[in-house]
C-alpha cells in the first residue's frame, strides 16, 4: 500500500520501491526548476506533475517506465495554444507574437532526466512524437485517428461530405480517449447499439500525415482531461473520475496523445471519415488499454500487483459482457439481449458509462424493438 505524505505541499509516495527514488527524482527536478514553487510540484512513485507556469497552463507530465528508470518531463496541453488560447485584448490576432512574449511554444522539449545524476538529454515535442506514430503505426500504410462528437448532429455532418463540422479540431489516435467526448452525447447508448456511434475514424496516408505534421498544418501534442488536471493536487496523483482508479490514458505513457487540425487543413478530415467506431472496435480498443495500461502500472510500482492484477481482470470481465450486450441490443435478438443482462458483472460501467441512459433503458428499448419485429 502507498502512503502519502505532504511535505510542503509535494506529494511523495512512500513505499518499498518509491520513497528513496521519489527524493533523487524530487532533488533533480529543483535542479532543472528551481524557481518553481513547492506546491506546484507532485510526485507519486516516479509518476506526478509539475506547474511550471500556471497561468499560461505550462505544466510537464513525470512519467518513469519502472522504479529505476530515467524520469521523463512531458510537456502537456501545447496543442492548445491557438488563437482560443490567446486572451483577448493580448494580441489575439498574432498567436506567434502572443506566444513568444510569454516563452510558449507548441514544440517544447521533451526532457529525460537520469536518476540521480547524469547529462539531462532533450527532444523537440515534434520530433518525439512523430518517432511514436511511426513506431506505432509501422506496418499500416495509414495512420488512424478518432474524434468523439462534441456537438449533435456531426455524425451527419460527416457521412454527408458536404461541409466540414463547425468546430472540429482535435483527434486523437485513441478511440478509448474519443469515447470521453462521445458518452457526452444524448443518444450514444442507443446510437452505439445501432453502430452509429458519436466516435469517428479517420484513416490517414502515412506520408501525407507526417508531411502535414512537419509544415505544421497538424499538431502534435499530450494532455490529459481538466477534471484529472483538477483532481491531481487531491490524490497525488492522476485519477479517473468516471472509471475510477488510476488514469490508464496512453497504455505506454499514461496520459493522452492529442492530434489539432489547422483550419487550412479541415477539408482534407471530409475525405479521411471512415465512419463511426463499431461496437467491436471500441471493445478492443478497451480491451488494449486494460491490458497494457495495466502492464504499465505493474512495471512502475511492483508492490502493487497482486491488486492491479484482480481489478485489471474484472473490469476485463466487463468490458466483453457489456460488448455481448451491445451486440444482441445491435441484433434486436431477444434471448441474447436477456442473457447478456443477466450475465453481466456488478460494478461501475466501462463502455457503457454515459449521463443520459441507464443499462436497464438499454435493454428495455432493445426488447421492445425485437418485440416489434416479431
Amino acid at each position: 500500500m502507498i502512503r502519502l505524505f505532504t511535505i510542503g505541499f509535494i506529494f511523495l509516495a512512500l513505499s518499498a520501491f518509491g520513497a528513496d527514488k521519489d527524493a533523487e527524482r524530487l532533488a533533480r527536478l529543483h535542479e532543472l526548476f528551481p524557481n518553481v514553487p513547492a506546491n506546484q510540484i507532485i510526485l507519486n512513485n516516479g509518476q506526478g506533475k509539475i506547474d511550471i507556469d500556471p497561468d499560461h497552463r505550462v505544466s510537464y507530465f513525470i512519467y518513469s517506465k519502472t522504479p529505476d528508470s530515467p524520469m521523463m518531463l512531458i510537456p502537456m496541453s501545447t496543442v492548445r495554444f491557438d488563437s482560443t488560447f490567446v486572451p483577448l485584448g493580448e494580441g489575439n490576432q498574432n498567436v506567434e507574437a502572443y506566444l513568444k512574449a510569454h516563452e510558449l511554444s507548441t514544440n517544447p522539449d521533451v526532457i529525460e532526466v537520469p536518476i540521480p545524476q547524469g547529462s539531462v538529454m532533450r527532444t523537440p515535442l515534434k520530433e518525439f512524437l512523430i518517432k511514436v506514430y511511426e513506431s506505432r503505426f509501422a506496418n499500416s500504410p495509414t495512420i488512424t485517428v478518432f474524434r468523439g462528437a462534441e456537438k449533435p448532429g456531426e455524425r451527419a455532418k460527416w457521412e454527408a461530405r458536404g461541409s466540414f463540422p463547425r468546430g472540429a479540431t482535435y483527434w486523437t489516435p485513441d478511440a478509448n480517449y474519443a469515447w470521453r467526448y462521445g458518452r457526452r452525447m444524448e443518444d450514444f447508448l442507443s446510437t452505439l447499439a445501432k453502430e452509429e456511434s458519436p466516435m469517428f475514424r479517420y484513416e490517414i496516408p502515412k506520408d501525407e500525415f507526417f508531411d502535414l505534421v512537419r509544415r505544421d498544418k497538424i499538431v502534435l501534442g499530450f494532455e490529459l482531461p481538466q477534471r484529472v488536471h483538477a483532481n491531481f493536487p487531491s490524490y497525488g496523483k492522476a485519477i479517473d473520475h468516471l472509471l475510477g482508479g488510476d488514469y490508464l490514458g496512453d497504455p505506454e505513457f499514461g496520459i493522452e496523445l492529442e492530434v489539432r487540425v489547422e483550419k487550412w487543413t479541415k477539408d482534407r478530415f471530409l475525405n479521411y471519415y471512415r465512419g463511426s467506431v463499431t461496437i467491436r472496435e471500441m471493445v478492443e480498443a478497451r480491451r488494449h488499454q486494460l491490458q497494457e495500461g495495466y502492464a504499465r502500472l505493474m512495471a512502475q510500482d511492483p508492490s502493487r500487483k497482486a491488486a492491479l492484477v484482480q481489478e485489471r481482470d474484472k473490469r476485463l470481465a466487463r468490458v466483453g459482457a457489456e460488448g455481448e450486450l451491445l451486440e444482441a441490443a445491435r441484433d434486436n435478438d431477444r434471448s441474447r439481449i436477456e442473457s447478456a443482462r443477466a450475465r453481466l458483472p456488478s460494478g461501475r460501467a466501462e463502455i457503457l458509462n454515459n449521463d443520459f441512459m441507464s443499462v436497464d433503458a438499454l435493454c428495455e428499448g432493445a426488447l421492445s424493438d425485437a418485440n416489434s419485429q416479431q
